[in-house]
């Protein structure tokens, strides 16, 4: 990588939820090989469901992905994540 420009940001307790968090962030890479630069957006929101569960929503957006065969091409990809603590 040439270079790489990232900023993030989190949030704990957003709406006066305990256990609950936000965060987003940004990255923008210049690569040494390939096509053009790429940059991806991502922000999640983690829920307190109860003391042992937390679920997670997840979206990331890649603009520009490096080795796409056309330029202006934008990816959306959505996730879920679980955790159980035991």
């Amino acid at each position: 990588m040439k270079e790489v420009k990232a900023f993030g940001l989190t949030q704990f307790h957003p709406f006066g939820r305990r256990g609950d968090m936000f965060g987003t962030a940004f990255n923008c890479s210049e690569p040494n090989s390939g096509k053009h630069d790429e940059s991806i957006f991502e922000s999640f929101y983690r829920v307190r469901m109860t003391q042992n569960i937390d679920l997670s929503p997840d979206m990331e957006v890649s603009i520009h992905p490096t080795y796409a065969i056309k330029a202006p091409y934008v990816t959306t990809l959505l996730s879920a994540r679980m955790r159980i603590i035991f």
